[in-house]
């Protein structure tokens, strides 16, 4: 039987410990309560996240629910995000004397996101995943993050350490369903996704990792009636996989070529979305740019998706938002904002921590203004950008369904 979303969740199994059997330092039952239902929504993309930031203040001297309000922060992939994550995880270290090697390992690995250290994240959240295979959240929030910065082979190895774990578990099975697929492997990660399907029929991810699977090979059909199947249960998520699940059912109607309705599906489950999380703005301005492309006027959709995009110049916490801000720049006329980012990515490459300066430099930078150049209508010049750079796109992270934008965008720039 399912797990309904947002659900209370049963009483911790034994005294200072979470559900999952983990001993939890300086926490009350009712916080390591707090934490596990925290976990629980997390992992369900559902609503409610913020009741780890009650555990926060109520439980000042427990390393864990400090360093998961930090994660949350940074789940928000903003620089201000960022900046609040800072004194949490500051006030988690000094605490970490008397942290179990769990907690330990946790907050090194959120801490290194937020230091912009991506590679030692995610080795990291790789050797927790063989510290504790069943620390579930962890290993989803390392998946995500392998996902951002294009660590597939360590997304992968993590996946299979905790499925092999958790073979029964929907979320387990469901994180390694995407991870094969991200790891072209469609067959083992469909067989993967339909297990975790049959263990828990509600979890969002496992979805989204079908989808995957399904679009990947031309299933079309098939992906678009599980997609139908399942929609109803995504209005229990949040902003960013709701929007993100009807963005893979909108692509596959493209693919079957019912462009009618499209737009209207846009408007109805993308649009009113884009402003709460920038997962949502990239699901909005990369549908946006396929429907162009396809011939379908958009109207003055860019201008809501612009206007968010002004205020995100100078933050650069993901070269991959970064080349959506710069399509919504560009697509609504604004050259000259365009130009901005497209410096000042120049500049914060410059800067940038010894991990990410080549990212930023030769592969960020570059890509974010052959997107935008494209966007203003200069082809030749964004069609050049983004050959020289079409073996490294990879490295900017998202899945190979959103990189594919970047390859449609070449193919329409050479006419």
């Amino acid at each position: 039987m399912a797990v309904l979303i947002n659900m209370p969740l049963p009483p911790c199994p034994k005294p200072g410990k979470d559900a999952r059997g983990h001993a939890v330092t300086g926490a009350s039952a009712g916080t390591i309560i707090k934490l596990d239902r925290f976990a629980d929504i997390i992992l369900r993309r559902g609503r409610g996240a913020e009741i780890v930031f009650d555990a926060a203040v109520e439980a000042p001297d427990c390393p864990m629910a400090l360093a998961h309000a930090a994660m949350l922060h940074l789940l928000a992939d903003t620089r201000a995000g960022i900046l609040a994550a800072r004194p949490l995880l500051d006030r988690a270290a000094a605490l970490s004397a008397g942290a179990t090697a769990r907690e330990t390992l946790y907050l090194q690995a959120v801490t290194a996101i937020a230091d912009d250290r991506p590679l030692a994240a995610s080795l990291l959240f790789l050797e927790l995943g063989r510290l504790a295979p069943a620390d579930l959240f962890a290993g989803y929030v390392g998946q995500l993050h392998c996902l951002n910065h294009g660590y597939f082979e360590i997304m992968l190895g993590l996946a299979r350490t905790q499925a092999a774990a958790n073979p029964a578990d929907g979320f387990a099975l469901g994180m390694l369903s995407f991870a094969l697929d991200q790891n072209d492997m469609p067959g083992p990660a469909e067989e993967a996704g339909l297990a975790a399907l049959d263990a828990d029929g509600e979890i969002a991810w496992v979805h989204h990792a079908l989808a995957h699977v399904f679009q990947s090979q031309g299933r079309i059909a098939e992906g678009l009636a599980l997609l139908d199947t399942c929609a109803p249960s995504w209005d229990q998520c949040g902003s960013s996989m709701y929007t993100h699940n009807w963005w893979h059912a909108m692509l596959m109607r493209l693919r079957a070529g019912e462009n009618a309705g499209v737009l209207g599906c846009y408007d109805r489950h993308i649009a009113p979305g884009t402003a709460e999380s920038t997962s949502s703005f990239v699901n909005a301005a990369s549908l946006l740019a396929r429907l162009e492309m396809r011939g379908i006027e958009v109207g003055e959709r860019w201008r809501p998706l612009a206007d968010e995009a002004e205020t995100r110049i100078g933050e650069h916490v993901l070269p991959f938002l970064d080349i959506h801000y710069a399509l919504a720049l560009a697509r609504a006329g604004r050259d000259a904002a365009a130009a901005a980012l497209y410096r000042s990515a120049v500049a914060h490459g410059a800067a940038a921590t010894p991990e990410t300066q080549h990212l930023w430099r030769d592969i960020g930078a570059p890509l974010i203004r052959a997107v935008a150049d494209f966007g203003l209508g200069l082809p030749e010049s964004a069609e050049r950008g983004l050959r020289a750079l079409a073996a490294q796109t990879h490295r900017i992270g998202g899945s190979s369904v959103q990189r594919a934008l970047l390859a449609e965008i070449a193919v329409a720039a050479a006419g």
